[in-house]
Order: C-alpha cells, then sequence, then structure tokens
C-alpha cells in the first residue's frame, strides 16, 4: 500500500509538472526578460566558426571551471538536435518540472508522509526568477534540493559509490550556479548545527564543499573587475521579503496569491491536534531567513544575492512540519494556487504576443551580419517582468547573424568574450539614458539602430538614419554612413548579467 501511495504520489507530481510547461510551448515567443540574450550567446558559442555567420570576428568562446555554465553547455549540446529556440524551450521546461520533482525526493527523506506537500512547489516554478529569465539559478535551486535529499539517502545506507554520486552531485550544482551550490551548503551546515550532528558529519560536510570552494577561489566569478558589496536598505530588504516569493506578473494575482497563503497557514496550524514541529528543521528556517538579512545585495558581478533565499524559505517549510490530516486539505490549496499561477502566466503569456510579433517582423529589414545598436528605455516605474522588450533586439542575432555589444560578457560566469570594442552607451544596462549617445560613434561602428521606447531621440536618429521600421514603441534605422575620424574612448563598464 506505501508503494502504491508513493507512485501515485510521484505520477501526480509528475503529470502536474508536464502540464506546468503547456504555457512555454503554446506561444510563439516567450517574454522572460533576460531570455533572449541567454539564447543569442548560446546559439553564437555554437556557431563561433561556421563559415555562414562571421561571429568569429567579434567573439570567442572562453570556457573555465567556473560556474553558471550549465545552462551554456546544455543548451550548445541541445543544438547539436534541434534549433535553439526548441533547445530554449527544453531548457525551460527543463527547469520548471525539476523543481517539484526535487521537492518530492527531498521531502520523502526527511519529512515521510508529507508527499502532499510538494504541490506547493508547483506555484514556485513560475516565480519571479524565472520570469525574468534568471534559468540558471531556477535549475540550481531543483539541483540544491535534490542534493540535499540526496544527503539523507547517502545516510539512510553509507556506501563509497553514493558517497562519490553525492559528491558529483554537489560539484555540479556549482557549475550550474554558485547561489545554489551555496545555499545547499548553508542549509546542510544549520542542519547539522540544529540537529547536534557528530564532527564526522560537518568533516563530510566540507569535503563535499572542497571541490566547488577551490574552483570558486581559482576563477573568482565576476570579481575580476569590481569587488565591492552593495546592500540592500533595510525598508526595501522588509518589502522583498514580503513581495518575491510571490511576485508574478500581476499585483491583483499576488493580493490574492498572499491571502490564500495566509490560509493555508491558518490550515495547518489552528486548532490542529496534529501538528508536530519536524526535528531541527523549524530552526534551519530562522537560519536561513537571518542570513538573508545579512547578504548583500550584489558583490562584484552578481546581483540579486540576498532575495534568490527567499523562495527556497518557502520550500524548507515544507519540511518544517507535520500537518496530520489537514494535509488533504492543503493538498487542494497547492492546486488552487498553482491554478491561479499557471493562468495568470498563460494569459500573459498570450497577451504579449502581438507586441513581440511586431518586433519580431523588424529583424526581416536587417541585412544578414549586420551590427546593431539596441537604445533601449523602459516605461517609469515599470515592473522589470513587464519588460520582456529589453534584450528582444537578440532575435536579432540568431535570425540574421547580426553582431550587437550587449550578450552578456562577464569574465568567469559567462563563456562568451567579446573581443570586438564598438562604441556601446554603458545605460543601456539601467534601460535609462542619462546621457545622450555619442551619435557620431553609432554612425561610426553600426549598420542599425534597434530604437525602443525612445522618442526623445527621434531627431538625432533621423539625423544619421533612415527609419525603416515601426511597430508600437519600437523604430529600427538603417544608419546612412559617412566617414569620420574615429574617438578615443575610455574602455566600457562590466556588463550586468542575469545568471
Amino acid at each position: 500500500m506505501e508503494l502504491r501511495n508513493k507512485f501515485a504520489s510521484f505520477a501526480l507530481v509528475l503529470g502536474l509538472s508536464a502540464l506546468a510547461v503547456v504555457p512555454l510551448w503554446m506561444v510563439a515567443r516567450l517574454p522572460l526578460l533576460d531570455y533572449p540574450n541567454h539564447l543569442a550567446r548560446a546559439f553564437v558559442l555554437a556557431h563561433l566558426h561556421d563559415p555562414q555567420y562571421q561571429f568569429a570576428h567579434f567573439f570567442r568562446a572562453d570556457w573555465g571551471l567556473y560556474p553558471y555554465i550549465g545552462m551554456d553547455a546544455i543548451l550548445v549540446g541541445l543544438q547539436r538536435f534541434a534549433s535553439i529556440e526548441t533547445s530554449g524551450r527544453i531548457f525551460v521546461s527543463l527547469c520548471v518540472m525539476a523543481l517539484p520533482l526535487s521537492i518530492l525526493w527531498f521531502l520523502r527523506r526527511v519529512n515521510p508522509g508529507n508527499d502532499g506537500l510538494a504541490l506547493f512547489s508547483l506555484f514556485l516554478s513560475y516565480d519571479l526568477f524565472l520570469l525574468q529569465g534568471f534559468l540558471n539559478f531556477k535549475l540550481s535551486l531543483a539541483a540544491c534540493f535534490f542534493v540535499l535529499g540526496l544527503w539523507f539517502w547517502y545516510y539512510e545506507r553509507v556506501s563509497a559509490w553514493r558517497w562519490l554520486l553525492l559528491l558529483s552531485c554537489v560539484t555540479l550544482t556549482y557549475f550550474i550556479h554558485l547561489i545554489g551550490f551555496a545555499l545547499t551548503g548553508f542549509v546542510l551546515f544549520f542542519y547539522l548545527i540544529f540537529s547536534r550532528a557528530r564532527w564526522k558529519s560537518f568533516i563530510q560536510l566540507g569535503l563535499l564543499f572542497l571541490p566547488g570552494a577551490v574552483l570558486f577561489l581559482i576563477s573568482r566569478p565576476g570579481l575580476s573587475a569590481r569587488n565591492e558589496m552593495e546592500f540592500r536598505p533595510f525598508s526595501d530588504k522588509v518589502l522583498s521579503a514580503l513581495l518575491v516569493p510571490i511576485h508574478g506578473f500581476s499585483p491583483g494575482f499576488d493580493n490574492v496569491i498572499f491571502l490564500l497563503f495566509a490560509a493555508c497557514l491558518l490550515i495547518a496550524r489552528w486548532r490542529n491536534p496534529e501538528f508536530k514541529w519536524n526535528g531541527a528543521w523549524p530552526l534551519v528556517l530562522p537560519a536561513l531567513f537571518a542570513t538573508y538579512w545579512l547578504l548583500p545585495l550584489s558583490w562584484g558581478q552578481t546581483f540579486d544575492i540576498d532575495i534568490r533565499f527567499l523562495p527556497p524559505l518557502l520550500l524548507v517549510l515544507l519540511a518544517s512540519v507535520n500537518v496530520g490530516g489537514r494535509q488533504k486539505y492543503l493538498t487542494w490549496m497547492a492546486l488552487l494556487l498553482f491554478a491561479l499561477r499557471l493562468v495568470n502566466v498563460s494569459q500573459t503569456f498570450r497577451n504579449d504576443q502581438k507586441m513581440l510579433a511586431g518586433m519580431t517582423e523588424s529583424f526581416a529589414v536587417v541585412s544578414p551580419g549586420a551590427k546593431i545598436l539596441p537604445i533601449v528605455e523602459s516605461g517609469e516605474d515599470e515592473d522589470q517582468l513587464l519588460r520582456p522588450y529589453a534584450h528582444y533586439w537578440a532575435y536579432a542575432v540568431i535570425q540574421r547573424g547580426a553582431f550587437s555589444p550587449y550578450l552578456f560578457d562577464i569574465k568567469g560566469q559567462t563563456p562568451l568574450r567579446m573581443t570586438a570594442d564598438p562604441y556601446a552607451p554603458d545605460d543601456f544596462w539601467d534601460l535609462e539614458y542619462k546621457d545622450p549617445p555619442e551619435w557620431s560613434d553609432i554612425r561610426q561602428d553600426y549598420d542599425y539602430i534597434w530604437a525602443y521606447n525612445v522618442p526623445r531621440f527621434i531627431p538625432q536618429m533621423m539625423a544619421i538614419g533612415d527609419l525603416v521600421y515601426e511597430s508600437g514603441h519600437l523604430r529600427v534605422y538603417q544608419i546612412r554612413k559617412a566617414s569620420a575620424p574615429r574617438k578615443v574612448r575610455a574602455p566600457a563598464r562590466q556588463k550586468h548579467g542575469a545568471v
């Protein structure tokens, strides 16, 4: 009977996880913020020496033993069998499906009999980080909880081959994302402390993370140009703690979800004689929350470090409680939360298709192998999740073999280096141009301007180019060439990267 129940819960989670990927395959383009940039980088890496393109004139590969390369390696490998667009959807589908399955595996090891709580992770499959296109991190979060389950699985029957498998998976997590790797270490370290483990367990934990730690010290990912830390203001910390775990496309949906989560806590705890805390996990939870308050906003070229610890808090909460018979009611609440998020994501994806279709048509006017400069500004106080246009120009790299200077290039994080040195305004990364671009340099270095939501620059763009495409806020200009001496420019600022 127990085996049958385990199979039924696995089949349920697997089936719902498969349902969760439907929105990814029902639309022509995915409106995920950084996603096009990641796709274009993987496309260039796969076609770097393809004579059909001129990418080798502008880029070189820089593979190394540093974190964050997991997505690039997978996407480059998938392109041997499928197009980059299909490869990208497969990868995002993997990110969506892997989290619920890893949580089920984790809960079976640490909170047996509470498989139904794993359904809450379906809601987090489409969290803030996936919708922003932070896909490396999303996959590492699933890897984190798989490794946590693997740790307890190893102790169920200690053996050399289980230890080697655990060591391999911990190291692979490092190659997917550094924060997922660090989060795994924090959770296990806190668990060992609060469960009063023997010193031998701490040594084993240290040995597991030693290879990744050494590789980090060697590669220093994203720290070559700047090493300073930036901390989030206290008020922002408070607001992020409330909003980040539930944040989606719609404030209205977010408000409903917040109330439903509050109702779930009430159902689990209020007058529940079967409620029990589960071992050391209720102490691990506040320890992780305290870590969130101590972590910086950024370190070098790694951003949003602190808030990435917030969704895992909800997942650790699932391991912290045993709710007894009320699990069946919480299961239905988890399904309701998942349904609401899936409806909201599906509606937003469909609603964005008209805008994205207009931007897609713009690439038809671009000559193959052209050099394109995106100039993009966001709306005032616009949510980042509502900016799928920000990196959409990157599809020109895929569809037309174009060159653009804004592909993510962070030494120690991404395996693509730009060898060319064209003029590229740093204000692009903030989606706000505080200083006007150098139009003479643009005229010298580029063939097209891909301008989105920058009407204040129309006179300057008309002065150096001809309008060849217009759709909504998008205007594409083909630059009229004129010989002019090149100016000496200061080195460009390091590019922001979302990984």
